[in-house]
C-alpha cells in the first residue's frame, strides 16, 4: 500500500506558490487531484465540499520564527474553516525548519478539538476563548524541511518519504490502510456483481432482481421495502473481498501492546461506543416488520411479562431499567413461517456509568447463572448499560401483538454477531440433559 493509493485528491495552504509548482506536478502525475489555497492573495477560505485525503501546510505563513504562536493559531483557524464536520479522514503534512514546533501544533489541536469541553487546567497559556473549534483532526501529522526539497530543486521523493513516516504511527497507518483497502474492496464487489449480467439491455431489471434477492436472503423478510436490507446484503459481499484485501497487509505490526493514556471512565465509554456499534443496528427498524434480533420494549399487556430484575444493588440508590424481550426465532423456521415468534424477556440498565468498583463487582456477583445471558458496557441512547435475558421466560405471542407498538414497541435490532451469540447460548441452555437418579439415605 502506497501514499497515493489512500490520496486521491490533496489540498496545498501556502503563500508561496512558486515553491510547490513540482509539489503539484508530482501529484497530478501521480492522477492526484490538487487544489492550492494561498491565505495572501486568495479570497477567505471556503468549506472544502469533498475530502481530501492529504493537507500540505507551510506552518510559518508569518516568516517572523519569534510569532510561532501566532502561526499554529492561524493555521488552525484555516483549517477549522475548511473542513466540515463530515469532511472524512485525513493527514496533515506540515511544512516548517523548525521539527520541534510538531508537539505545539499537536497541543494546539488538541486544545481546538476539545474547545467545547470543560477543563480545570490553571496554565494561562491552556485557556483560550477564541481558540476555533476544529471538528475533525487530522488521523496523523507529518513534518518536513521544504527547502531540503527545494534545494535538490525536486519533490520526487516527497510521497515515499511521507509514506515512511506514516508507517512508524500504527494507529494512522491503520486508517490509511483500511480506507484504501475499503476503497479497493468496493469496486470489486460492485464489478463482481454487475458483471454477472451479460445481457446488458436488461441490465437494470436483472441487477435489481439480484439485489431483491440479496435483501430477501438476509433478513428472510419478503414484504415492504428492502432497500435498506439490499445495502446490509450487499455489505457482507464487501466483507469477504475486504479480507482478500487486507490478509497481506503487514502494516501495522502491533508487536508490542499498547498501552494508552485513557483514563478508566475514558476506557468505559470508548467500550460502551465500540460494543453499541458491533451488536446494536438502529436502522430500518419497522414496527410492523418481525425480524429475528429485534428488542421490544415491553408496553401495556406485555408488562405482564416482565422478570425479577436481579441485578438491584439497594434500594436507597435505584437506577433506571428498561423491560425488554427479543425476537429469537431461529431464522430457518422465521423464513418458512411456520410457528409463532419466540421471544425471551429480559432487562436494559442504566447504570455503569454512575456505580463504583464494589458496586459493580456486586452486580456482576448478581448476575451469574447458566440461564442469563449478560452483555456488559453496551452504550444505549447515549447511556452506558448492562444487557440481560432470561433464558427460562421464553413466550410465543402472536404477530399481531409484536406489531402493536402500544405491546411490544420496537427499540433497536441486535445484530448478526450478536443474536447468533444469543441463540446459541440460549440452544445450549434449552438442550441441557441430566439425570435424576436415585438416592438412597
Amino acid at each position: 500500500m502506497h501514499i497515493q493509493d489512500f490520496a486521491d485528491r490533496v489540498f496545498i495552504i501556502d503563500n508561496k506558490e512558486d515553491e510547490i509548482e513540482d509539489l503539484k506536478r508530482l501529484c497530478e502525475e501521480q492522477d492526484i487531484d490538487v487544489t492550492v489555497f494561498n491565505p495572501e492573495t486568495d479570497d477567505e477560505p471556503y468549506t472544502l465540499k469533498k475530502n481530501r485525503q492529504l493537507i500540505f501546510a507551510d506552518l510559518m505563513l508569518d516568516e517572523d520564527v519569534s510569532k510561532y504562536k501566532s502561526n499554529l493559531s492561524r493555521l488552525i483557524k484555516l483549517l477549522s474553516d475548511i473542513i466540515p464536520v463530515d469532511f472524512g479522514p485525513y493527514g496533515l503534512v506540515v511544512w516548517t525548519k523548525h521539527s520541534e514546533l510538531e508537539d505545539e501544533l499537536k497541543k494546539i489541536i488538541n486544545k481546538s478539538v476539545n474547545v467545547n469541553q470543560s477543563h480545570t487546567s490553571t496554565d494561562e497559556d491552556e485557556i483560550d476563548e477564541d481558540m476555533p473549534h476544529l471538528q475533525v483532526p487530522p488521523m496523523f501529522i507529518v513534518t518536513m524541511n521544504k527547502n531540503e526539497y527545494i534545494a535538490k530543486n525536486s519533490y520526487d521523493t516527497v510521497l515515499i518519504d511521507i509514506e515512511n513516516v506514516v508507517k512508524k504511527s500504527n494507529a494512522g497507518f491503520f486508517f490509511m490502510s483500511w480506507t484504501t483497502s475499503v476503497n479497493a474492496a468496493r469496486n470489486k464487489s460492485i464489478v463482481d456483481v454487475y458483471s454477472i449480467c451479460k445481457d446488458y439491455e436488461h441490465y437494470d431489471e436483472n441487477i435489481s432482481y439480484l439485489l431483491y434477492q440479496l435483501a430477501i436472503n438476509h433478513t428472510g423478510v419478503n414484504t415492504g421495502n428492502l432497500t435498506v436490507d439490499s445495502y446490509k446484503a450487499f455489505d457482507e459481499l464487501l466483507y469477504a473481498d475486504l479480507f482478500v484485501q487486507q490478509k497481506d497487509e503487514l502494516n501495522p505490526h502491533f508487536k508490542e501492546e499498547p498501552t494508552g493514556t485513557l483514563t478508566e471512565e475514558d476506557k468505559k465509554k470508548a467500550c460502551g461506543k465500540l460494543n453499541a456499534k458491533m451488536f446494536i443496528d438502529n436502522d430500518a427498524i419497522v414496527q410492523n416488520v418481525i425480524v429475528p434480533g429485534n428488542i421490544y420494549k415491553l408496553k401495556g399487556d406485555a408488562t405482564r411479562l416482565k422478570i425479577i430484575n436481579k441485578a438491584k444493588i439497594n434500594k436507597e440508590e435505584p437506577y433506571t431499567s428498561h423491560d425488554v424481550a427479543i425476537e429469537l426465532t431461529p431464522p430457518c423456521d422465521f423464513s418458512n413461517k411456520k410457528i409463532n415468534s419466540r421471544i425471551i424477556v429480559g432487562y436494559i440498565i442504566e447504570c455503569v456509568d454512575t456505580l463504583i468498583a464494589k458496586d459493580i463487582k456486586k452486580l456482576d456477583g448478581n448476575l451469574k447463572g447458566d440461564y442469563l445471558y449478560v452483555l456488559k458496557n453496551i452504550m444505549i441512547e447515549g447511556k452506558n448499560c448492562y444487557m440481560v435475558f432470561d433464558f427460562r421466560h421464553l413466550y410465543t405471542p402472536n404477530d399481531e401483538d409484536l406489531k402493536n407498538p402500544a405491546i411490544f414497541e420496537v427499540w433497536f435490532r441486535a445484530k448478526p454477531k450478536l443474536f447468533a451469540d444469543i441463540l446459541q447460548k440460549f440452544s445450549s441452555h434449552a438442550s441441557r440433559l441430566g439425570l435424576s437418579d436415585i438416592k438412597l439415605s
